[in-house]
């Protein structure tokens, strides 16, 4: 089961640190429905608490065990720019473990989905960036969720789409000027829709479909490049200690 609270405990020699709730709970269902073994899955509460949740962990129980962690975030609008402000993230955990005084630092990747190994004392550990719906693509969790129900029911593509042409106010919800996660946010009101309409339960949140899969098929080939990517990560960062 995904970890949300502490204290917490790390009970597996790999973890999948990823955004929130929701993402952590799919993780979860999507790593058991692939029959992917190994990676614990922590949420930390939002994407600029990466670094936070890097420091506190040193200090949870069986931390000493851990041998991968991946940090598993929305892509956004670009990439190259998550992962500036991820590795960002890594950097000032360092830095605040070092003022703490503390004999540890976490390897920092250079490139996405290119793990970094690296030691400290007697643990080895590998880092790993990686982000969703795929590293070289705009969107979120949300984007794969869509996906996966808009070919489970294509008829309902159209209407989505002409819903979205439509609804003016959906391109406004990111701010004055220009819109910013464009993608994420379209995606995000793709899935709500889908997921009303769909499922018995119109306010049902991703967070607990993603628990309990009613409408979501995490058999369905829209997952297939995350789920690889997560069986690699876990073959590469056991393989490296």
């Amino acid at each position: 089961m995904p970890e949300s609270s502490e204290p917490f405990r790390i009970r597996e020699k790999l973890l999948i640190l990823c955004e929130g709730k929701a993402d952590a709970n799919f993780l979860t269902s999507l790593l058991r429905e692939r029959e992917i073994s190994g990676p614990q899955c922590l949420a930390v509460d939002g994407q600029d608490n990466f670094g936070k949740k890097l420091v506190q962990i040193l200090l949870a129980d069986g931390f000493e065990q851990l041998q991968g962690i991946l940090l598993l975030s929305d892509c956004g609008d670009d990439g190259e720019s998550k992962l500036n402000k991820l590795q960002n993230q890594i950097k000032a955990a360092n830095r605040q473990l070092q003022k703490d005084g503390k004999d540890f630092q976490y390897p920092l990747p250079e490139v996405l989905s290119l793990p970094a190994s690296g030691e400290t004392g007697e643990q080895a550990l590998t880092v790993q960036i990686s982000l969703v719906p795929d590293d070289d693509r705009a969107g979120s969790l949300e984007s794969l969720c869509a996906e996966d129900l808009c070919a489970q029911y294509p008829g309902l593509r159209s209407c989505l789409e002409a819903y979205l042409e439509c609804a003016e106010g959906v391109r406004a919800w990111s701010g004055t000027g220009p819109p910013t996660r464009a993608a994420e946010i379209s995606d995000k009101v793709r899935y709500q829709c889908l997921s009303a309409v769909l499922h018995r339960d119109p306010n049902r949140p991703l967070s607990m479909e993603a628990e309990k899969p009613e409408i979501l098929d995490m058999q369905a080939s829209c997952y297939d490049r995350l789920a690889e990517k997560l069986r690699k990560f876990a073959g590469t960062a056991l393989g490296a200690t």
